[in-house]
């Protein structure tokens, strides 16, 4: 049996030039003026009108951002190796405003390792894609869709919980055999942010640019360390013929009353990323 399930790929904006930055800038703050009422926002016009959606549809807060969304048609991701700068390229639809219309700009991104056969498989689709702005980086996230095989029938279920303590926990229902998931994902996360803390303390020269390389190094090693998760997961319900089951992972997000030390442990931890590996 056949089912089809939805990977989000994130690819990561690189090597930009002032002027492709300037204008990526200029769209992702006119789509936030957009999605907060300014009917007045000068946006290329499908993208204005996805803006338009995410208003009438979400009602976000004045104080949140939102990732621009893309219409599909309007976006092209390719690869190249013969190209020097990047073998992959991203074709992203921006407003010029010197010429006052819609324009698109060729991007080179990075790729995942992992996620390149979903953009070179002709049987891939792009189901949705959106502009983000994280740590002063650029991504695009593309949710493919694709059709995989799966069981007729599972002999137990394996349920994962998120937390803050720990990224994943893991049981099985038929007899609650349990086992903790992550450790290293926190140890990471914690020894980064004692590096950034003591390098803003000491005010080292060019600090802004150490912490900057320094997220990437974390991201790298976050992303390694899930990876090595979902593995363990994997082969815990290889072995029952388990299928995984994801708890509910609303509202992690929001702020609750367990204090500023948990939200921040909450906020920072990887979940979206690890549902989707």
């Amino acid at each position: 049996m056949h089912r089809d399930v939805t990977t989000t790929v994130r690819v990561k904006l690189h090597s930009l030039t002032e002027r492709k930055a300037r204008l990526i800038e200029r769209e992702y703050g006119a789509f936030q003026d957009a999605v907060h009422g300014d009917d007045k926002a000068n946006l290329y016009s499908a993208t204005k009108q996805q803006a338009g959606k995410v208003r009438s549809n979400q009602n976000p807060r004045e104080d949140t951002e939102q990732p621009v969304v893309l219409r599909n048609d309007c976006i092209t991701i390719e690869h190249d190796e013969d190209t020097v700068l990047s073998s992959w390229w991203f074709k992203l639809p921006v407003y010029n405003p010197e010429t006052e219309r819609g324009d698109s700009i060729w991007v080179p991104v990075r790729v995942p390792e992992k996620d390149t056969h979903l953009l070179e498989d002709e049987d891939e689709s792009i189901r949705d894609s959106e502009l983000v702005h994280r740590d002063g980086e650029w991504y695009v996230h593309l949710v493919c869709k694709r059709s995989v095989a799966v069981a007729d029938e599972y002999d137990d279920v394996l349920a994962v919980d998120m937390g803050a303590k720990w990224i994943a926990v893991s049981t099985f229902i038929s007899d609650r055999n349990t086992q903790f998931h992550g450790a290293e994902v926190r140890r990471v996360r914690e020894h980064y942010k004692q590096l950034r803390k003591s390098i803003g303390k000491a005010k080292v020269r060019s600090g802004a640019q150490v912490i900057e390389r320094l997220g990437d190094k974390e991201s790298r090693t976050v992303e390694h360390e899930l990876h090595q998760v979902a593995n363990e997961l994997v082969a815990r319900a290889r072995e029952r013929n388990a299928v995984i089951v994801f708890g509910e992972m609303t509202g992690l997000r929001f702020d609750n009353d367990k204090g500023r030390y948990v939200n921040d442990k909450t906020h920072k931890m990887p979940y979206a990323k690890m549902a989707n590996i």
